[in-house]
């Protein structure tokens, strides 16, 4: 009888509730603080299932993102990389050159 008042308390008034449930004021009022934790608890889960979804989709755009990307660098072997240190190398090596070739002509 409890729980069917505590479930219904949302739509009765509070001595109506009372007559059917039989309780007393001292049992109503703690079938109301009960019923509300229930409702703040269901509040807060619902929030909390809200986020899940949006992290949930968040996720999904962020892996296909990734897999775009993956992609993207799979074009770029292991020889285009020792080919751009080879072209820092030898830019370097000009630079020196350069700045001898530059310091000799003052």
């Amino acid at each position: 009888a409890a729980k069917a008042a505590a479930s219904s308390a949302g739509r009765l008034a509070p001595s109506a509730l009372q007559a059917v449930s039989g309780a007393d004021p001292g049992e109503m009022a703690d079938l109301r603080s009960a019923l509300d934790a229930e409702r703040r608890q269901r509040q807060q889960l619902e929030a909390r299932a809200n986020e899940a979804v949006a992290l949930a989709a968040e996720n999904r755009q962020l892996r296909r993102q990734t897999e775009k990307m993956a992609r993207e660098l799979s074009a770029f072997d292991l020889d285009f990389f020792e080919e751009i240190e080879t072209l820092k190398y030898e830019h370097a090596e000009a630079t020196k050159k350069l700045q001898r070739y530059e310091g000799r002509g003052r």
